[in-house]
């Protein structure tokens, strides 16, 4: 049974923002000056 008051709680999966092609390089490098120099540092 389909109708507008159902619809309205039916969730959708997020979608993951790193696999976009333009953000993915960045939040690689992110994620090396995250555990390559900020973690060891402190």
């Amino acid at each position: 049974m389909q109708d507008s008051f159902t619809r309205c709680f039916k969730s959708n999966p997020p979608e993951p923002w790193n696999w976009n092609v333009y953000l993915f390089p960045l939040w690689c490098l992110g994620v090396v000056v995250r555990y390559g120099i900020l973690f060891p540092v402190s």
